[in-house]
């Protein structure tokens, strides 16, 4: 999940209308989050012989955004929503970095890193709050690493010691950002930065070949759909449960697939794919 929070602050853009850019993000983020909640609840209510039961459990999901138990003294245990919790932490990600970036505040990026950590400290041994507010909050030092990254080239040497990291950090590294755990904060950080850089310079190999490029190019076009699709699958089909860990690879294959074939089957709607792609999509 780091990745992708990375990738969007590679791809930050500063903004000091406030509103236009809520309003933006608010539409790209929000109502696909909105949209998916309404199709999966529909599908539960007209198979559930407690459909009163099935609309408590997604109003109270779509509100605390759950997406599994937290460590917290408060709210710790709140109704899962899927993957889609990731569209409301970016939300707030981004909404808040913007902020912080055109403050006239002084060592902003010092500031970005103590919410973050302060967000990850409170969610554990506190409170968990609801929409994915703290996620999203504590996510905000992925989205200042992958600025950062954008505005600094990597040597070839640091490129190699990225590589060796990344495999030492696969050992002792474990990040579960929907519910703000780290198993070893510093290094889970520096892991995942570790990791990112492999998989940009993997894309760049990849990149070389045409036919693999416009797949993944289409891929990426249709990520939030993507995404929405394997929070279906999440829970109407699965997979996840009917695999053994051992057989992770199956269930990797098999999920993707789905997910593939929902989403370019999604696609085809136009009315679905409006609230999903739109032109407000290249400020992502």
């Amino acid at each position: 999940m780091p990745l992708f929070f990375i990738v969007s602050g590679y791809f930050y853009k500063p903004s000091i209308n406030y509103k236009n850019k809520l309003i933006n993000d608010f539409r790209r983020l929000v109502m696909p989050y909105v949209a998916t909640s309404i199709i999966l609840s529909f599908f539960f209510i007209c198979n559930s012989d407690d459909p009163i039961g099935i609309i408590k459990y997604f109003l109270t999901a779509f509100i605390w955004c759950g997406a599994g138990d937290h460590t917290s003294m408060i709210w710790a245990h709140v109704p899962k929503i899927g993957p889609i919790w990731f569209l409301l932490a970016l939300f707030w990600c981004r909404t808040t970095f913007n902020f912080i970036d055109n403050s006239s505040l002084s060592h902003k990026s010092m500031l970005i890193i103590l919410v973050s950590v302060a967000s990850v400290i409170i969610d554990r041994y506190l409170i968990n709050l609801p929409l994915s507010i703290l996620p999203g909050l504590s996510a905000m030092i992925f989205y200042l690493i992958g600025k950062y990254l954008r505005a600094n080239k990597l040597s070839k040497e640091l490129i190699i010691v990225c590589s060796i990291c990344w495999i030492i950090h696969l050992f002792f590294s474990r990040i579960d950002m929907c519910i703000c755990m780290y198993k070893l904060y510093p290094i889970d950080i520096c892991g995942a930065i570790f990791s990112t850089i492999m998989i940009y310079y993997l894309s760049k190999i990849i990149s070389k070949s045409n036919t693999v490029s416009y797949v993944f190019s289409k891929l990426g076009n249709s990520s939030l759909i993507l995404l929405c699709a394997h929070t279906l699958e999440f829970f109407i089909l699965n997979i996840n449960q009917r695999y053994a860990n051992n057989l992770w690879i199956a269930r990797f294959l098999i999920e993707s697939s789905i997910c593939i074939v929902l989403t370019f089957t999604w696609f085809q709607f136009n009315n679905i794919k409006h609230i999903f792609i739109n032109k407000y999509k290249r400020n992502l």
